[in-house]
């Protein structure tokens, strides 16, 4: 039985970072992934015509100026690059306007204006406050461990810190209602803020704040987003690592309480002479340890339901544990149908995400990041040398 230092389950962006840290950290990592490619979400396919490829799943990475993880890894060294894009997003309607926001702040003002006015003195309020002078603080929030209302409270003084904690105890759509009228821009930050983050549930309108701080820096991957897994492949395999595709982990062994050892659906077996590392999601990690936690977290993983915002990489083994969309939300309703409808061109196409359709055509479209060859081979074999990119600047 292979030993390794650590086994790492999963090999989307989450699995694969982690693998990555540990291995610059010099330690010998396997990444086992079940899958027939790597990356989970951040995908990148030939759908259409040849040589046109599409990210099917992440698109922007959102406040990835700012990431730890791209200066940490060097991630350029391993061939990762993004570009952050004058023109950030848009809302097309159907009077023929659209809501278009840029990394520069006064053509935003200028956007939002054709709407509201008061809408657009608003955000340039907003901007000015949590977008620029308040960033370093909200992006700090981001990478150390969080902290509750109360403790943020305790560290916080000022009329400034007064209007961020405030915002705590809203709901999503409380704190964009709070702040903006016009109905299409309301729609927009409710909807980005539906499908980046949570539900409209209390206690989550500080994300809101979140959103303002770095939604207009997002980042563009050069390559398509499947760029950023083959550079952390890169690093890992470089490192001394081992990346297996095609290895559905069945069951983890435990000793002594503590996860050592991995069997894959094919009987084969690994040891961890250090740790196992699941990135997968819940019920499939508390399914591999069957036996391992508390009667209840059993019961709560059994009876588990996911949405496509809730779990990016779902690849639970029953059709029925996929998750499926939810009703749109009264409020906001017409902006969810564009999200959903989006969902159906990919279907058309082949290219729906596992977590969300059961149902795969036969004739799937060719992955750029998964190796050639037959499955469960070590990823960097052919993979990552015939995997084609975009040119740069595309």
């Amino acid at each position: 039985m292979e030993s390794w230092d650590g086994i790492v389950v999963g090999a989307g962006h989450n699995g694969l970072t982690c693998a990555a840290y540990l291995a610059r950290a010099g330690l010998r990592v396997l990444v086992l992934e079940a899958n027939p490619w790597i990356g989970g979400g951040t995908v990148t396919e030939e759908l259409t015509l040849p040589g046109f490829r599409h990210n099917t799943h992440a698109n922007y990475f959102i406040g990835f100026d700012v990431a730890p993880v791209y200066r940490d890894l060097e991630l350029d060294r391993w061939g990762f690059r993004f570009v952050v894009p004058d023109v950030q997003c848009a809302w097309l309607c159907r009077d023929g306007r659209a809501l278009v926001f840029h990394r520069e702040l006064e053509p935003t003002v200028a956007s939002i204006a054709r709407f509201s006015h008061r809408d657009a003195e608003t955000y340039r309020s907003l901007y000015e406050r949590f977008g620029t002078a308040m960033r370093p603080l909200l992006v700090s929030m981001l990478y150390h461990p969080p902290l509750t209302p109360v403790e943020l409270r305790e560290r916080l003084r000022g009329p400034w810190a007064d209007d961020l904690l405030s915002h705590a105890p809203l709901t999503l759509y409380q704190a964009v209602d709070r702040h903006f009228a016009s109905e299409p821009v309301r729609v927009f930050f409710k909807t980005l803020l539906h499908v980046i983050t949570a539900d409209d549930v209390p206690g989550t309108g500080l994300l809101f704040i979140s959103l303002l701080a770095s939604f207009t820096r997002q980042a563009l991957p050069l390559g398509g987003a499947a760029s950023f897994p083959r550079a952390l492949a890169n690093l890992v395999e470089a490192r001394g690592g081992r990346i297996l595709t095609g290895a559905r982990v069945e069951h983890l062994g435990l000793r002594s309480g503590a996860a050592r050892e991995v069997e894959l659906a094919d009987g084969r077996r690994f040891e961890a002479t250090g740790f196992v590392a699941s990135a997968v999601d819940f019920p499939q990690t508390v399914a591999m340890a069957e036996g391992a936690f508390a009667a209840d977290i059993d019961q709560k993983a059994r009876d588990w339901s996911g949405t496509p915002t809730a779990s990016p990489r779902s690849t639970w083994r029953s059709p029925s544990r996929r998750g499926t969309a939810p009703p749109p939300s009264t409020p906001m309703s017409s902006g969810l149908k564009s999200v959903w409808a989006s969902t159906a061109c990919r279907r058309r196409f082949g290219a729906y995400p596992d977590h969300v359709s059961s149902r795969r055509p036969a004739t799937s479209s060719r992955r750029l990041s998964q190796a050639s060859g037959s499955p469960s081979r070590p990823y960097g074999a052919n993979g990552h040398q015939n995997a084609r990119c975009l040119p740069a600047g595309a």
